[in-house]
């Protein structure tokens, strides 16, 4: 199974894409702010899965308890960053190629 990988000096996630859904790994971590370009539905199950614990702020770092899936590599992006994100260029293989070039690549 491929793993993909979204980093930034603020949060370290690693996902796995199968069947069009996203799953997000446990002790994957996102970014602890909400940024304005986020949309409310994200903020909406960021929420829910602080409320659920399955992403648990644990020194000052947001952090998964559990694997997550979700509906698209967008969407799993967007609950990393905490804003709007285009899943299909942030998750990255250990190379750098893009989740886009590896779909295109089984086309």
């Amino acid at each position: 199974m491929q793993i993909f990988y979204f980093k930034t000096s603020k949060f370290s996630a690693e996902a796995f894409y199968q069947d069009g859904r996203m799953t997000i790994t446990k002790n994957s971590t996102a970014n602890t702010n909400i940024l304005s370009s986020c949309p409310f539905a994200i903020k909406n199950i960021r929420q829910q899965l602080i409320e659920s614990g399955i992403l648990k702020e644990i020194a000052g770092k947001l952090i998964f308890t559990d694997n997550y899936s979700c509906s698209s590599p967008s969407q799993a992006s967007a609950i990393i960053n905490g804003s709007s994100s285009n899943g299909m260029l942030s998750w990255k293989d250990i190379n750098g190629k893009t989740l886009k070039w590896h779909l295109k690549q089984n086309e």
